[in-house]
């Protein structure tokens, strides 16, 4: 090797080292600051989730419960389309969901009751969506779901730890009514 190719072999060395040597105490402190920020942002986060959590569960746990012989009292259709509304409404926001809308479709009469069925759009957790499910049909023994469509939310946050999933459905729910005599079935 020649001197002139030890020296440009010596400056590249020297140059490299030299841009090492400023990642590492320039660049470096800034990738640091920005990791631990994320890595406090989600803490918050998550004490936050936890907080409105504990929130929902404890008015959920407050509030007076809407079915009580698995049926759905109610003296008018109006009176119980916004029952049963109130009664999905909590049971979503217990979970961190929220019911977006609950609309009558009808009433109709069978077997010595009164039907009331209605649609439902809301949206919720992905990993709460089972329990959920499970909640409305287990713990109100006569809400049935005639149809549901589940949907994955896209997010505008790729990274976010839990994603969002829309839930739409019919739903009947037998009424706390007897049929008067005479009436047709």
């Amino acid at each position: 090797m020649t001197r002139a190719t030890v020296s440009r072999w010596g400056a590249l060395a020297i140059t490299v080292a030299g841009l090492g040597v400023f990642a590492m105490g320039v660049i470096w402190p800034f990738v640091d600051t920005f990791l631990e920020q994320r890595a406090g942002i989600l803490a918050q986060k998550n004490r936050l989730g936890d907080l409105v959590r504990r929130r929902l569960d404890h008015t959920a746990a407050t509030a007076v419960p809407v079915m009580r012989t698995g049926l759905l009292s109610a003296s008018s259709d109006e009176e119980a389309a916004s029952r049963l509304g109130a009664h999905v409404r909590a049971i979503l926001q217990a979970r961190g969901g929220e019911a977006e809308v609950v609309r009558v479709i009808a009433t109709t009469k069978e077997a010595g009751l009164s039907t009331l069925r209605a649609t439902i759009t809301g949206r919720a957790p992905e990993n709460e969506v089972l329990e959920i499910l499970h909640i409305l049909e287990t713990e109100s023994p006569t809400l049935f779901f005639d149809t549901i469509q589940l949907r994955r939310l896209e997010s505008d946050f790729p990274a976010s730890e839990v994603g969002w999933i829309a839930l739409t459905g019919i739903i009947h729910v037998y009424l706390e009514r007897p049929i008067e005599p005479g009436s047709k079935p």
